[in-house]
């Protein structure tokens, strides 16, 4: 009986050896999840500046569409419309970010302009400093370029937007006749 019952108490009987086994199989497991899980929030705080960068973005395009034509087409009148924060500008705030505007005249394909003349706007750390400045009025169609970089741990970060706004809006006398738009019915031939 001696024999019998020591036979089974090895059998059920756990070393300290493979406690230390498994215990360091756990806490590799455990490791493992904490490294996951501090990736995910990596990639989800990549991905929130992301987000909000296009939403400032998208917001500044609709403020320049919105906008009249004198607004939009002066640097020193177009530093104005930048001096209030996006609404989307807290979730990217940490983040540094440094928003540029550039407004050019907008030439047709098939022209050739000679006004190069254009404007930059900058908004960095909340201040808006007019980088070029220029008179755009006279013309009647302007390239918008609003774009946005920000720092994060892989580096800087940029997106960018890019829209046309014509003097006399998106009407048939504004953007339709142009080269940008439909083409303009010729007169017919006289015989």
């Amino acid at each position: 009986m001696t024999y019998r019952s020591l036979a089974c108490s090895r059998q059920s009987g756990v070393t300290i050896l493979e406690v230390l086994a498994s215990a360091v199989v756990i806490l590799l497991a455990v490791g493992a999840i904490f490294g996951m899980n501090a990736q995910s929030l990596q990639i989800l705080r990549r991905t929130q500046q992301a987000a909000a960068a296009s939403e400032i973005l998208k917001e500044r395009i609709e403020a320049m569409r919105t906008a009249s034509w004198p607004d939009i087409s002066r640097g020193a009148t177009a530093a104005g419309l930048w001096a209030a924060p996006a609404h989307s500008a807290p979730d990217l705030a940490d983040a540094a970010p440094v928003e540029t505007l550039t407004v050019s005249p907008a030439s047709s394909p098939s022209l050739v302009t000679l006004n190069t003349a254009s404007f930059r706007v900058e908004r960095r750390a909340g201040k808006v400093k007019v980088i070029q400045n220029a008179d755009l009025s006279p013309e009647r169609l302007v390239l918008v370029e609003v774009s946005i970089a920000w720092r994060e741990r892989r580096g800087i970060q940029q997106r960018q937007l890019r829209t046309l706004i014509a003097r006399s809006g998106l009407t048939r006398s504004g953007i339709f006749g142009s080269a940008f738009g439909r083409a303009e019915a010729s007169a017919p031939s006289a015989p």
